[in-house]
């Protein structure tokens, strides 16, 4: 196997300089997951860093794309957990109740299914399921097309998120104080906007979520991505 280079000989000065002025800018706090005690937690650490890594390097849409992978696993990883503590749980899907009493069951479940049946567990706090439907929206809408510009509406950047509810047009609306972008982005751009905005609150979504994790399972070590 090859010797992996440093990254001062793959990448130009100015280029790590921005990477690590965005880096800067984002400000972010060490996100704590508990112990980890399977693949799952390793490969929740590992895209952690891989979706700060391509924030700080400019990569956004990829960044916006492994953020969902990210969160998505975060949700099958408390699940499976929780069925090894139950023994089962039940998802629900439409009007029908589906019994899983097997973790491997949880995989193959949509992302709606995950989140609904995560906040039915109270993994995902009831004052954050607004959020993590609203990140499920931006997720589905990035596997078909580019996510829109945002425009200036007063103190915010707003962007209405449209999707086509039984034959009719329901828009999510997805507002950023203009003050915090300015704080926390290098440019004005609409895909650093996205890129932010979806790391952002994808990190504090999984930090409530793993609370009562961390509490049972203190983290050996920690990653900062």
């Amino acid at each position: 196997m090859a010797e992996k280079q440093p990254l001062s000989s793959r990448y130009s000065p100015e280029f790590l300089s921005l990477a690590n002025e965005r880096r800067c800018k984002l400000d972010y706090k060490t996100l704590h997951v508990g112990r980890s005690t399977a693949s799952r937690t390793e490969r929740i650490l590992s895209l952690l860093f891989q979706t700060h890594q391509n924030y700080y390097f400019g990569h956004f849409s990829a960044a916006c794309i492994l953020a969902g992978v990210l969160f998505e696993q975060c949700l099958i990883c408390l699940l499976e957990e929780e069925i090894d503590l139950q023994g089962k749980i039940t998802c629900k899907h439409g009007r029908d109740i589906v019994t899983i009493d097997d973790p491997s069951g949880i995989v193959n479940q949509s992302l709606l299914v995950l989140i609904n049946t995560a906040t039915h567990y109270r993994i995902i706090p009831r004052e954050h399921f607004m959020l993590a439907n609203e990140l499920r929206l931006i997720r589905n809408h990035l596997m078909h097309d580019d996510l829109g510009v945002f425009l200036e509406n007063g103190e915010n950047y707003e962007f209405t998120l449209g999707i086509m509810v039984g034959g009719a047009f329901v828009g999510t609306p997805i507002v950023l104080p203009i003050k915090e972008v300015e704080e926390h982005c290098l440019t004005a751009d609409s895909q650093e906007i996205w890129a932010y905005y979806i790391l952002t609150r994808t990190r504090h979504l999984i930090e409530h979520m793993f609370e009562d994790r961390v509490k049972r399972l203190p983290p050996e070590k920690v990653s900062n991505g």
